[in-house]
């Protein structure tokens, strides 16, 4: 898991800037509280 939140997190702006849209599919609340914050923040930022 720490590899998805670094992966996220780390390349969050890069991503917006290339127009690259993040879909977390499933159950999110399974993850941990640190993942879920980013992929938050992520969907926040990357309104798909």
């Amino acid at each position: 898991m720490r590899l998805a939140k670094k992966a996220i997190g780390d390349n969050l702006k890069e991503m917006y800037q290339e127009g690259i849209k993040i879909k977390v599919i499933g159950q999110k609340e399974r993850l941990p509280q640190s993942l879920q914050k980013v992929i938050e923040e992520a969907e926040k930022l990357i309104l798909i």
